[in-house]
C-alpha cells in the first residue's frame, strides 16, 4: 500500500498530496470496504472525498485546500469499479471507522470519527430502531451514515454531536415521540431551543436517500440553518420545511437531486 500511495501522490496534480496522505485516504477507503454489504452503499464515486475531509483526515489544511486536496485524490484513485471489488484488508490504525451491519445496535465510542450503521432484519423489510443513548459519548464522530433505520426526526438521538460534519440517511423513517409539554409551550411562544437549527448548521454535506424527511424547525431558525453546507445529495427521498428555501445556502457548491419524489415546485414546500 506505500508504494501504491506514493504512486498516486507523485500523479496527483497537487504538490501538497503527500505519499502519507495518499496512504491513509487508502486505508480509511480500504478498511470501510472490506465490511461493505448489499445494504450498506458507500458510494465512493460520489462521496470519497467528502469522507476524508469530513472524517478529519485532512484536518493539517485549511479547509478550502483540504476540499481541493480530496478532489484530487478522488480524482486520481478512479473509483468506479469499487462497488464490484471484494477483497478483506486490515489494518492497524482503523479503529476509529466503524460499519455495523449485523447484531445489536452498539454504543458508539468517544474515539469513533466515522460510523456506518446498516443493519437488516431477517424479513428484509424491517428496520431497526436506534437507542436514544448510543450517541451519548460520541465526543469525536465527524462522518454519519444510517441505513434502515428508525428514530426521531424531530429530535434524532444524534444531536448531542456536535462535530458532524457528513450527516447520511439512507431508507429511514420517523419514530414520533411525545413532546414535554415545557417544548410545547415554548414551542406555543415561539422560543423552541434551536437544537436542530444549530445540528445542522455544522453539516458540510447532507446526503438523503430513500427518505422523506420534514424538518421541525421553529421560525426564528429557518435562516440559520445550513450556514456551513458545502453539498447536499437527494435520491428517491426529501429532505424539508415549508419555509425553508434552497436558495438560501449561499455556501452550497453542489446539489444533486435523482430520482425526485415528486415535480419540483415553487408553492409552499421548496424542496
Amino acid at each position: 500500500l506505500r508504494e501504491e500511495a506514493a504512486e498516486i501522490a507523485q500523479y496527483t496534480n497537487k504538490l501538497m498530496v503527500t505519499r502519507e496522505i495518499a496512504e491513509v485516504c487508502c486505508r480509511y477507503l480500504l478498511s470501510l470496504h472490506s465490511n461493505a454489504t448489499t445494504s450498506l452503499d458507500f458510494n465512493w464515486v460520489t462521496h470519497a472525498s467528502n469522507y476524508w475531509v469530513c472524517d478529519g483526515i485532512l484536518q493539517e489544511f485549511q479547509r478550502e485546500e483540504a476540499w481541493e486536496v480530496a478532489t484530487a485524490l478522488h480524482e486520481e484513485l478512479r473509483l468506479e469499479g469499487l462497488s464490484s471489488y471484494r477483497k478483506t484488508y486490515s489494518f492497524d490504525d482503523t479503529a476509529s471507522w466503524i460499519v455495523v451491519t449485523e447484531g445489536i445496535v452498539p454504543t458508539v465510542q468517544p474515539e469513533t470519527t466515522s460510523f456506518f450503521l446498516a443493519i437488516k432484519e431477517k424479513d428484509d423489510r424491517s428496520v431497526v430502531s436506534l437507542p436514544k443513548d448510543m450517541f451519548q459519548i460520541s465526543v469525536q464522530l465527524h462522518v454519519l451514515k444510517l441505513c434502515h433505520c428508525t428514530f426521531s426526526f424531530s429530535s434524532p438521538p444524534f444531536l448531542c454531536c456536535r462535530n458532524i460534519r457528513f450527516l447520511g440517511v439512507d431508507s429511514c423513517k420517523d419514530e414520533p415521540h411525545d413532546k414535554p409539554e415545557e417544548y410545547k409551550e415554548q414551542e406555543e411562544e415561539g422560543n423552541v431551543s434551536p437544537t436542530i437549527g444549530e445540528f445542522f448548521q455544522s453539516l458540510w454535506v447532507l446526503d438523503v436517500c430513500r427518505t422523506d424527511w420534514e424538518l421541525t424547525l421553529s421560525p426564528n431558525t429557518i435562516e440559520m440553518v445550513a450556514t456551513n453546507i458545502r453539498e447536499i445529495n437527494i435520491k428517491s427521498g426529501r429532505i424539508w420545511h415549508n419555509n425553508l428555501s434552497w436558495t438560501c445556502l449561499g455556501n452550497i457548491h453542489k446539489l444533486r437531486v435523482v430520482d425526485p419524489t415528486r415535480p419540483w415546485e415553487t408553492g409552499n414546500e421548496d424542496e
